[in-house]
């Protein structure tokens, strides 16, 4: 009789561990499975990040070339205001009755009674010639605006002109902002000489016509309350 309760025993302990064993390698699984899925989740979101983060870096140098764009339409504008501006005194327009088309009345009028009647000619035409250039460049900035619907030109003390470039790429908007302020022209001299002949000199070379008051990269983020779940995409959805 003991034999066989000891024999007994030896097959509980056997059959004990066989299925400390068993449950030993489900457990083992599951962990594996478990880690497989986290792993699986984690390329997969790294894999959608990369997408995305290459979608914006397009984008914004892009919107950067636009930005660039922009500075030449306006850098071209202003050298032409400049142009037109120094062949108003060299032509000696300033001493016709009547401007041309493209030159505002009221500022051809006061340069007109400067050149007569002024003391200091010299200051008197100078200032208008500032103004004479600050309208002429208002004017062709303005042209601009066709171009550049959200463009924004303001009139002070100095001209500044801004615009917004924006994309929406998977419904995230991405947006680059430009201003610009109008250099004054103190490059030119306008001076008045004996004879009332009018000299303009050019006194500062290769001078910057404007100043970039800003250029700022923004993104405006998608709203969404979505979470996606541990399980939540097709284990077999990467890319070929």
């Amino acid at each position: 009789m003991r034999v066989i309760t000891m024999g007994r025993k030896i097959k509980n302990i056997m059959g004990s561990e066989q299925g400390a064993t068993s449950v030993l390698v489900v457990f083992m699984m599951i962990v594996l499975v478990t880690l497989g899925a986290f792993a699986i989740t984690s390329a997969r979101v790294n894999y959608r990040f990369s997408e995305t983060a290459v979608e914006w870096n397009q984008m914004f140098y892009a919107l950067d070339s636009l930005g660039e764009g922009y500075l030449r339409d306006v850098d071209e504008k202003l050298a032409r205001a400049q142009t037109r501006a120094v062949a108003y005194f060299v032509k000696e327009e300033y001493a016709a009755e009547s401007p041309a088309a493209d030159i505002p009345v009221y500022i051809h009028d006061e340069i007109h009674a400067a050149w007569l009647e002024s003391d200091d000619k010299t200051a008197a035409l100078q200032e208008g010639a500032e103004s004479l250039y600050k309208d002429l460049v208002f004017d062709m900035l303005w042209d601009l605006t066709g171009e550049y619907p959200g463009m924004n030109l303001q009139y002070g003390e100095q001209i500044s002109a801004d615009v917004e470039f924006t994309a929406m790429p998977d419904e995230t908007e991405l947006g680059i902002t430009v201003s610009v302020a109008v250099q004054p022209f103190t490059n030119y001299a306008v001076m008045a000489e004996d004879g009332d002949n009018v000299v303009v000199e050019n006194i500062i070379t290769d001078a910057p016509r404007f100043r970039i008051n800003e250029w700022r990269q923004w993104q405006v983020p998608p709203e969404s309350d979505y979470t996606p779940s541990l399980f939540d995409f097709d284990f077999f959805d990467f890319p070929g």
